[in-house]
């Protein structure tokens, strides 16, 4: 029964070689495709730390997969496709509260007198700071009937990304006004492998079936490889 499979292996070495070549190339294929897919699952993950610095872990892509996270951006930059590598789009919302103000108004202007009631507008400005400065205005006879509030706000955000070698990127945004950051949009062009690059050379140990001596052998030496992933 040996000698019958050594026979039929010698005898079909080539065809049995050329079949478990393309089942091992298969099956890496698929094993790398299925690898990528779960590493983007785990990577597309977005939070807000105690420090208020909005975080996203996400992989380099092409720009055309741009379109099924936002299609409205994807469409006014596909024409500049090819020159951008990297960008970044969010919506920010801080909410301020002013509270009772009790100082003395800035100015005073009288607006009408009707039947010896005289509407007055009192003008109130904040203390100036880095993050926000309005004008408040109140209408009123005796006590305020409206009021008119300009605010600006002012901010300084710090975007960080850090791109690591499988490309995964983690982006960091950071508010000086801990304001909401939400609707994040990014892209960070995904870098293709040159066919020169996919070469490596290297230390190799083969043990198998040698078709030139006809016999099961062991070599060890220097060996070319060549990366098949994307």
């Amino acid at each position: 029964m040996v000698n019958k499979i050594y026979s039929f292996i010698v005898k079909y070495r080539i065809p049995i070689a050329v079949i478990i070549s393309i089942c091992i190339i298969a099956i890496l294929t698929y094993c790398t495709h299925k690898h990528n897919n779960i590493i983007k699952e785990i990577n597309n993950v977005e939070y807000i730390d105690s420090a208020k610095t909005y975080h996203k872990i996400y992989q380099s892509n092409d720009f055309k997969n741009l379109k099924k996270e936002n299609r409205e951006l994807y469409d006014s930059l596909k024409k500049y496709k090819k020159e951008i590598s990297y960008l970044t789009q969010f919506k920010y919302r801080k909410i301020y509260t002013i509270v009772k103000t009790v100082e003395k108004p800035v100015k005073v202007v009288v607006e009408k007198v009707v039947n010896n009631d005289t509407l007055k507008v009192y003008e109130y400005t904040n203390k100036p700071n880095d993050s926000l400065s309005y004008t408040l205005k109140i209408g009123s006879y005796k006590k305020p009937e409206w009021y008119e509030l300009k605010a600006v706000t002012n901010d300084k955000f710090t975007l960080v990304n850090k791109t690591s070698n499988d490309g995964t990127n983690h982006l960091t945004i950071e508010s000086s006004n801990k304001g909401e950051i939400s609707n994040v949009t990014v892209f960070n062009k995904k870098y293709h492998k040159k066919f020169w690059e996919r070469f490596r050379v290297g230390p190799s140990f083969i043990a198998g079936y040698d078709p030139i001596h006809k016999d099961f052998s062991v070599m060890i030496g220097v060996g070319l490889m060549i990366d098949i992933t994307k």
